[in-house]
C-alpha cells in the first residue's frame, strides 16, 4: 500500500492557535474582573461573549435603546438586584415581562419570598390561591387600566407607592421585618427594594407585561377582570412595539423566556417593519441575544435569527447557554 502525500504541519491552516488560549489568573493581588474577561479564550462562545459585550457597549455609546425581555425564572433565581443595578447604571431602557414575572416580582416585594411548591399546593387544592397575590395584583391592574396605564406601569406604581399596611391582625406579621412593624410609616411593601417593577417605575423605565390568559394564578381569582387584563396587556404590547421601532443601533436581550416574549418581540418587529418599510433597522442594525440554560426553538429563531436577517449586514444575533444564576451576574460584571 503506497503512502499518501504529506505536507508540513506548520504550513497547514488550523482553526485553534495558542495565541487564542485562555490565561490562568495571576496573583490574588492582581486579579480583577476585567482581567478575567480578557483571559477567556478567543474561541467559540467565549469569543462571541466578548464580541457581544463590545457590541452592546457600542449600542449604549450611540444611545441605541437596549431592551430586555425576561421570563419569571430570572426573578426566581434571585437576580432582581442585578437587573435593578443594570437599570440604574443605564444599561436598560425598556423591560418586557410575562405574567408570571409580574407575580413573582410582586410577591418578593410584598413578603420577601415567592415560588410555592406546586405539587404540594395542588394536591391540597390551594395552588395559586394566595389571597394577597390575587386581590392586590388584580386591584392594581383594574384601577390602573381605568386610568389609562398598562399592566407594567399599573403594578409598578402600586408597589412603588404602596399604601400603608396595618400589622395588627395581619397573617403576614411574621413575614414583616420587626423594623417595619415598629415604624408606623412603613409601606405595604417592606421588600420593595427588590422589585424590578417598582425600581423601573421610579427610574422612568417602561415595563411592559405580556400575558396569556389562563397561564397565571391571578386569573383564578374573582377580582380578575378579563377586559382590564386584555386592554392593559394590549396597551403594553403597543408600548413595547414602539420601543422596538426605535431600537435601530440598539440591542434586545431575551433572558429565559422560551415562548411568549420571543413571539412578542417578533410581532413587534413586524409592526415596525410594516410602519417604517423595508429599510427598518437596516442602516445601523441591531444586536440580539438569548440567555437560557437550554436551547429553545423560538428563542433561537425569533430572537437570534429572523430579526438579524431582516435588519441588514450590521446586525448580529447570539445564543448563550448556561444557568441564569451564573450567566446573568457574569453579564452584569462584564458591563462595566
Amino acid at each position: 500500500m503506497s503512502r499518501g502525500k504529506t505536507y508540513s504541519l506548520k504550513a497547514r491552516k488550523s482553526k485553534v492557535r495558542v495565541e487564542d488560549f485562555a490565561r490562568p489568573p495571576g496573583s490574588a493581588r492582581d486579579r480583577k474582573f476585567s482581567e478575567f474577561i480578557h483571559s477567556l479564550p478567543d474561541l467559540l462562545l467565549a469569543q462571541e461573549f466578548r464580541e457581544f459585550i463590545k457590541r452592546i457597549g457600542e449600542a449604549r455609546s450611540r444611545e441605541g435603546l437596549i431592551l430586555w425581555g425576561m421570563g419569571a425564572h430570572v426573578i426566581k433565581a434571585g437576580l432582581s438586584p442585578v437587573i435593578i443595578d443594570l437599570a440604574r447604571r443605564g444599561w436598560i431602557q425598556g423591560i418586557a415581562l410575562n405574567g408570571a414575572g409580574l407575580i413573582h416580582d410582586y410577591e418578593v416585594a410584598r413578603v420577601g419570598r415567592t415560588s410555592e411548591d406546586v405539587e404540594e399546593a395542588l394536591e391540597r387544592g390551594e395552588f395559586g390561591f394566595a389571597r394577597e397575590t390575587g386581590e392586590e395584583i388584580n386591584r392594581a391592574i383594574n384601577e390602573g387600566v381605568k386610568k389609562g396605564l398598562g399592566l407594567g406601569e399599573a403594578v409598578g406604581k402600586y408597589i412603588a407607592e404602596g399604601s400603608r399596611f396595618k400589622v395588627q391582625g395581619s397573617k403576614l406579621k411574621n413575614h414583616i421585618p420587626q423594623s417595619a412593624i415598629r415604624n408606623p410609616h412603613s409601606q405595604r411593601f417592606p421588600f420593595k427594594k427588590y422589585s424590578i417593577l417598582a425600581a423601573a417605575y421610579e427610574l422612568g423605565i417602561p415595563v411592559t407585561i405580556h400575558v396569556a390568559v389562563g397561564t397565571d394564578i391571578t386569573h383564578l381569582h374573582r377580582d380578575c377582570d378579563g377586559k382590564a387584563l386584555g386592554e392593559g396587556s394590549l396597551r403594553d404590547f403597543y408600548r413595547f412595539a414602539e420601543l422596538v421601532s426605535r431600537m435601530e443601533g440598539g440591542a434586545y436581550l431575551n433572558l429565559g423566556s422560551a415562548v411568549i416574549l420571543p413571539e412578542v418581540f417578533l410581532k413587534a418587529l413586524a409592526y415596525g417593519k410594516n410602519r417604517k418599510g423595508k429599510n427598518f433597522l437596516v442602516r445601523k442594525g441591531i444586536t440580539t441575544a438569548s440567555f437560557d440554560f437550554q436551547k429553545q426553538y423560538r428563542e433561537l429563531v425569533n430572537v437570534t435569527q429572523r430579526p438579524v436577517r431582516i435588519s441588514g449586514s450590521r446586525s448580529r444575533g447570539y445564543y448563550f447557554l448556561g444557568a441564569h444564576e451564573i450567566m446573568i451576574p457574569l453579564l452584569s460584571w462584564a458591563l462595566a
